[in-house]
């Protein structure tokens, strides 16, 4: 500071000012950056961002009522996970309840697949809704279920038997019991084949000996 002037009877005087004494400020500690991780760790842990994420509600898209809203759920189902056929196929059966002619003609042309494989998951849904093969196989997939339901009784309860009803049954097995079992089939077919022609050339001899019958009944009258 200036000094300052100080006035005195006769005489001036000048008083040098006592300078002002700064407060030293406090030096932080040199601390590294993993001693200040540990330092905050604890705060960082208390903070509710950290423990209570934000779970945005799940919104299910509304029921399909038009064909290109069937289809684009059909479609959106098949790329997604093929092995859910159960919810295709129940859509296709709800399509084929509430669409009419044409419009199941125009569902047909936007699907993904043809339609071999669409009477196929029907085929399969309607089983497995039914009861005629258990919900458990549905895990096989489609095509195996499809195998499965397009047996009949008998066919389907010697495939029980084999335990081929499982949810893990590959569909290669599935084909061979078929061939297996249509094989054994036809062995026993020839005798009763060879039965029946028998009888039916028996027939025929029959008939032309009553036709003969006939006309020499009629000559003689």
């Amino acid at each position: 500071m200036p000094p300052r002037k100080v006035k005195l009877p006769g005489r001036d005087f000048e008083v040098a000012a006592k300078p002002t004494r700064r407060k030293k400020a406090a030096e932080l500690p040199n601390l590294s950056p993993d001693l200040m991780k540990q330092a905050l760790a604890p705060l960082a842990e208390s903070l509710p961002s950290l423990h209570a994420p934000t779970v945005e509600p799940e919104i299910l898209p509304p029921e399909p009522k038009t064909v290109s809203e069937f289809a684009s759920a059909i479609r959106t189902e098949w790329e997604s996970a093929q092995e859910r056929f159960l919810r295709i196929g129940e859509l296709l059966d709800m399509a084929s309840l509430s669409l009419g002619r044409d419009g199941i003609a125009q569902l047909d042309a936007s699907l993904p697949f043809g339609r071999s494989a669409k009477s196929q998951l029907l085929t399969a849904y309607r089983a497995i809704r039914s009861g005629r093969v258990p919900e458990e196989v549905a895990s096989a997939g489609y095509a195996t279920v499809y195998l499965l339901a397009a047996m009949d009784d008998d066919a389907r309860e010697a495939a029980k038997a084999e335990g081929l009803l499982r949810p893990d049954v590959r569909q290669a097995d599935v084909k061979a019991f078929r061939a297996r079992f249509s094989q054994l089939n036809n062995s026993a077919q020839p005798a009763y084949s060879d039965r029946l022609e028998a009888l039916c050339r028996e027939r025929d001899r029959l008939r032309a000996r009553l036709a003969e019958i006939e006309r020499e009944l009629s000559e003689a009258t």
